[in-house]
């Protein structure tokens, strides 16, 4: 109190004496707390809400802090519950709530800041006691950094003093090495005996070997010092001088090595070679000198006459390869030059390829497609892999894919694109439905016989080429698709009667068996070329795992291919079907037609029972037995079950239908005699009861009639190995069932009018 009494007045105090009693409780709080943040605003949030907390109203004082408080739903809400003056009076009493909330604010920043403002006294006398050790410690590190800076000064001037004496003093070195190596250079190239008049293996490779290792550190120099020293840079044309010199000798040493097959010289040579980061220009060497003459005198143009020939020379190539790798490497590996020169690679190899297409450009050429297919199959698809047995790095060399590329499969293509497809044109368009030579293939008509033999051509050996093997694959589905349509125009104009049945069935036998044999021509030749083709995403060895799915995967994707190519093939074959079938329904129809004759046959009429089928029954099922009976050799069993399920499907209930309602006919004509023979006098009936009548015997016929129908249709799938269908078995015994019920039936009645 007494510190709230000394310290200005609140200004909440001053302006309403109501809230005295607060301030001096802010007095205490004053002289019990040192610091405080203003926090006004969090307390204007908080402080009422906590003060209102004793109190009941009649709303909820936490709906004034929502952002989305709107006032007039707020009223019509609230005066629903409680009448407008409990409304107006507890909004009264909340008002005075957060004025009193307000005004303890307001106290309680007033007592910090008289708080804070007490704290900090005597803070300036402190600040100034510490200013002048820390300014004299800033001046003692400000000193101590300016001394180090001048010892790191003077450091860096010395290194790089001793620096550039040392460089001098390098440079100096080395211009007197380069003196030295220039003068024994001169020396020893300007005395030593000429390459043509030295002995092999005396003084002449020794000193070249010398030459060799001084010229390669002359060069070294020359290059470490380009542009730094003078005196260097002005010895480096009679460097470069020396150094032609030096090569035209060792090339002079390696010549007359070679042709006197010294090798201590060679290896003396090669040394020197590999010394000066020269093996190019030895294997260049090498390459005129050995390789060439070897292959001008193996592969000649006669070589290119006959295939024999050829293969003898390629022979040759990889024998005179196989043993010039293994005197390099005997050679070579003593003395530790290997990893320098690679004879096959780098000279065999190229000159091989550059003399097969400068001196035997006739190997090339596709104008003649069996011998470029003989010549392509002896080089890429046999020698090259034998060479690639001595080389395993041949595929990666230019004069590989080089030589690759010079062979025009492209021209080849389409020659033989040409040749087949002409070929397949000319047949198709002249022969029609003519039947093929006998024994030339499994089909019976040239057309079939033409396409089967364009296939065949274009995956014979002697035509395709591993490389093709997409395009041939593409040329085989527009073959199937060209004699496709073919055979669809041969489908409409087939005919009708027994030629066009015979003519139908003729073609439709020919596809089924084409469709057979391109379909093991597909799994015998053509798939397993498919092997030979990249597959996709297979390149990484953690994918090896994935690469037989993926080919089974490519393989399917062929074969659906070429399923839907057929597709069209399996079309011309059901209408092909459906003709032939519906020529035999016709006949089976035409047949059915005279089953009213049967009653004809026994009214009035002393004829005995019936014991065999009626002439109609044996016309119906003469067309079907006939077409079995002539084509139980060349049609399959299951083509044939199947036309005879179709001739019944179609046939049996068409004649039940007709059984039923001449049955219906009897049956009414039966019941209007014996009416009227009831109505003449009973006794006339009974008399003739012992005794079959008229349409006992019809009824007794159909019945025959109707067993042997279904005994013929049981018979020929018999005779065909197949089992009838459910629907089909119903049909045969429904006929017969038929038939069975009504002459029992008209037993019954019978005896009833015996009775």
């Amino acid at each position: 109190s007494s510190t709230a009494a000394s310290s200005p007045k609140s200004p909440a105090a001053t302006a309403d004496s109501a809230a005295t009693s607060p301030g001096g409780g802010g007095g205490k709080q004053q002289q019990q707390r040192q610091f405080l943040f203003d926090t006004a605003g969090d307390s204007l949030a908080a402080d009422p809400q906590s003060a209102a907390r004793g109190q009941s109203f009649v709303f909820d004082p936490a709906v004034f802090y929502r952002p989305d408080f709107d006032l007039d739903a707020f009223i019509l809400e609230h005066k629903r519950r409680a009448p407008l003056e409990k409304l107006r009076d507890d909004l009264v009493a909340y008002h005075r709530v957060l004025t009193n909330s307000l005004i303890e604010l307001i106290n309680q920043d007033y007592a910090d800041f008289v708080s804070l403002s007490t704290n900090l006294a005597g803070l300036d006398k402190a600040l100034s006691a510490i200013h002048a050790p820390v300014m004299q410690l800033r001046e003692q590190v400000t000193e101590i950094l300016a001394q180090i800076d001048d010892a790191l000064a003077d450091a860096g001037e010395q290194l790089r003093s001793r620096s550039q004496a040392a460089q001098k003093e390098a440079a100096q070195r080395a211009v007197a090495a380069c003196l030295g190596l220039v003068a024994k250079l001169e020396l020893w190239l300007g005395e030593a005996p000429s390459a043509a008049s030295s002995p092999p293996g005396q003084q002449l490779p020794v000193s070249l070997e010398r030459c060799g290792r001084a010229y390669a550190r002359l060069s070294h120099l020359c290059a470490r010092w380009r542009g730094s020293n003078q005196t260097i840079d002005g010895l480096r044309p009679r460097a470069s001088r020396l150094g032609e010199l030096l090569e035209r000798r060792l090339a002079d040493a390696l010549t007359n090595a070679l042709l006197s097959n010294d090798k201590p010289a060679i290896r003396v040579a090669l040394t020197a070679f590999a010394g000066l980061g020269r093996p190019d220009q030895a294997l260049e060497i090498y390459r005129e000198l050995t390789v060439r003459r070897f292959l001008r005198s193996v592969l000649v143009q006669d070589t290119l006459q006959q295939q024999q020939q050829l293969s003898a020379a390629f022979a040759s190539v990889l024998d005179f390869a196989r043993e010039q790798r293994d005197a390099w490497a005997s050679l070579l590996d003593p003395a530790g030059l290997t990893r320098h020169f690679d004879f096959l690679g780098g000279a065999v190899f190229p000159e091989l390829a550059r003399h097969l297409i400068d001196e035997l450009p006739m190997l090339f050429n596709p104008g003649n497609p069996d011998r470029f297919h003989q010549r392509y199959s002896l080089t890429v698809l046999e020698f090259l892999p034998q060479f690639q047995a001595l080389l395993p790095r041949l595929s990666s060399l230019p004069a590989y894919w080089e030589l690759k590329r010079k062979f025009n499969l492209a021209v080849y293509f389409q020659i033989r694109l040409h040749e087949v497809t002409s070929s397949l044109d000319q047949e198709l368009s002249a022969c029609g439905l003519s039947p093929a030579p006998p024994g030339g293939s499994a089909c019976r008509l040239k057309a079939t016989s033409a396409a089967l033999a364009a296939l065949s051509r274009v995956w014979c050996p002697e035509v395709h080429l591993p490389a093709l093997t997409g395009r041939f694959w593409k040329l085989t589905l527009l073959i199937i698709c060209r004699c496709g349509a073919h055979f669809e125009g041969l489908a409409a104009d087939i005919g009708t009667g027994e030629e066009g049945v015979r003519r139908a069935l003729l073609l439709a036998a020919d596809l089924a068996a084409a469709k057979a044999e391109i379909l093991r021509l597909f799994s015998d030749s053509v798939q397993p070329k498919f092997a030979d083709l990249p597959l996709a995403d297979a390149d990484d060895a953690d994918e090896a795992g994935d690469a037989g799915s993926k080919s089974a995967e490519r393989d399917q994707l062929f074969l659906t291919a070429l399923t839907d190519c057929l597709a069209r093939w399996d079309a011309i074959c059901g209408l092909l079907d459906e003709q032939v079938c519906a020529s035999l329904v016709a006949r089976s129809l035409e047949a059915i037609g005279r089953l009213n004759e049967v009653p004809r046959a026994y009214r009035k009429t002393n004829r005995e029972l019936p014991t065999q089928p009626s002439p109609y029954a044996l016309n119906m099922v003469q067309p079907v037995s006939e077409f079995l009976s002539a084509n139980a050799e060349s049609v399959a069993k299951a083509k044939l079950a199947a036309w005879v399920t179709a001739w019944s499907r179609e046939v049996l209930p068409r004649y039940q239908a007709g059984l039923a309602d001449l049955l219906d006919s009897v049956r009414r004509m039966e019941d209007s005699l014996r009416q009227l023979a009831r109505a003449k006098g009973a006794g006339v009936a009974g008399g003739k009861a012992s005794a079959a009548s008229d349409d006992d015997k019809i009824r007794e016929q159909l019945h025959i009639d109707a067993q042997f129908v279904a005994g013929q249709c049981g018979q020929w799938l018999a005779g065909v190995e197949a089992e009838p269908e459910a629907e089909l078995r119903q049909s045969m015994e429904a006929l017969t069932q038929l038939t069975g019920e009504a002459r029992s039936a008209a037993s019954r009645s019978a005896s009833a009018d015996v009775r």
